[in-house]
């Protein structure tokens, strides 16, 4: 059996269209548009978008502000309390002879304060960066050298060494609070 294709119909439609096949592309002439462009580049509506990214900029800009001003106030320097606790760590560090944990102390409260004041995170702060800031002979980095060659070589302090470190410390923390 041969395909044969079914002829159109030509029949009307019941308002009288013709019916068979695709219907042209035309333009509804019915449109309520008067244009084709997005109502969001029309001029009555431009004001919306652009309110919108106002907003979000404000929004954007308050939020880092706030959030800017709170690690200002956190980050200035060490907080009194931490600093009597690494302090008394210290002491207790002296007393047993242990230099390798006094000077870990010694290290962990000078970072923190350095860190505050240069604006730098407290892992940044090294015998490097305080060398390279304060100078070869500043007591700061003399300590941080120490602190280094305790850990590595097993150096002992006396107490007159572990008083006097620890008089440094406390007087530069103290300088930090104050200012």
């Amino acid at each position: 059996m041969k395909w044969m294709p079914s002829a159109p119909s030509t029949g009307a439609g019941p308002n009288g269209e013709y019916t068979a096949g695709l219907r042209p592309d035309h333009v509804d002439v019915a449109s309520p548009a008067s244009a084709l462009i997005p109502l969001y580049l029309q001029p009555r509506f431009l004001g919306i978008p652009s309110f919108i990214v106002l907003a979000f900029a404000a929004g954007w800009v308050g939020a880092r502000r706030r959030r800017g001003s709170e690690e200002g106030e956190s980050a200035d320097r060490i907080s009194p309390k931490a600093a009597k606790r690494l302090l008394a760590q210290m002491q207790v560090q002296a007393r047993v002879g242990n230099a390798v944990a006094f000077f870990d102390s010694a290290r962990t409260a000078l970072q923190s304060s350095l860190a505050a004041r240069w604006q730098l995170p407290p892992e940044e702060v090294t015998t490097a960066e305080v060398e390279a800031r304060l100078g070869a002979q500043d007591e700061i980095r003399q300590l941080f050298a120490l602190g280094d060659e305790s850990k590595y070589s097993g150096r002992e302090l006396n107490a007159t060494d572990f008083a006097r470190w620890l008089r440094i410390v406390r007087r530069h923390l103290m300088n930090e609070k104050s200012a």
